[in-house]
């Protein structure tokens, strides 16, 4: 188990937040090279967990370690590396992930970004970040065939496999939309992110259901926003 306290800000440097988790729980990463990280609910600081572990492999393996944003709703990579070409999360005109699932003609080069951190990043790209209303069905599903996003999808996974050791990928929460449970398998794990006092037990273990329903292996949970009500030294010697 993960266990965290508050990474839910924007605002805290970026090549500080690893040393804000239990850093000697990071080791179930080692043997999973593709994890995709998953909340039931927006708000539960999934994209900050999935930097923190980016930042943990990349510095203590000197791993080739790349981060995909799949949340079109709330894109945040884009920004808080300040990727070159994004103007903001929301009105990119550069191409990312959800334009190669998209459109079979970008080349997957031209998603992958370079930034100053340890890691490369694909972020959600033009196609459906920032058009996307939460209002309606599930728009990710009508973006195309289930058979052409399996297709794109795991070609365009299966090009960063042969390119790097670690694949963290940042989904948007479940409560947003259920796209990514289709491609569970995929993955050598799933990584529940949950909000500490927010998060409702029933609400995380029927997630966890349904991860195995659809063929996932869940590996841990990152418990978010986590409050001492004694002083945090003291946990040390009991736990």
């Amino acid at each position: 188990m993960f266990k965290n306290g508050s990474v839910t800000s924007a605002s805290i440097k970026n090549k500080t937040i690893h040393h804000q988790l239990d850093v000697s729980s990071f080791n179930i990463l080692d043997t999973h090279p593709a994890v995709i990280f998953i909340a039931p609910e927006k708000g539960a600081g999934n994209t900050m967990s999935v930097i923190a572990s980016a930042y943990y492999l990349a510095q203590n393996f000197a791993a080739k370690t790349v981060i995909v944003d799949g949340n079109p709703f709330n894109p945040q990579l884009n920004s808080l590396f300040n990727i070159s070409g994004f103007n903001s999360g929301f009105n990119s005109k550069s191409p990312g992930f959800f334009d190669v699932l998209a459109d079979d003609s970008i080349s997957y080069e031209k998603v992958i970004y370079s930034t100053d951190a340890p890691f490369d990043i694909v972020p959600a790209g033009a196609s459906l970040a920032g058009s996307v209303s939460l209002a309606g069905s599930d728009p990710l599903n009508k973006m195309n065939s289930r058979r052409q996003g399996s297709q794109r999808f795991e070609g365009f996974f299966d090009s960063l496999k042969q390119r790097y050791d670690y694949i963290l990928f940042d989904a948007c929460p479940i409560s947003s939309s259920h796209y990514f449970m289709r491609y569970l398998k995929c993955f050598n794990g799933v990584i529940l992110v949950v909000a500490c006092e927010k998060t409702r037990w029933e609400v995380a273990h029927h997630l966890k259901e349904k991860i195995v329903e659809s063929n996932g292996k869940p590996i841990g949970v990152i418990l978010n926003r986590r409050k001492y009500y004694i002083p945090s030294r003291i946990y040390k010697h009991i736990a």
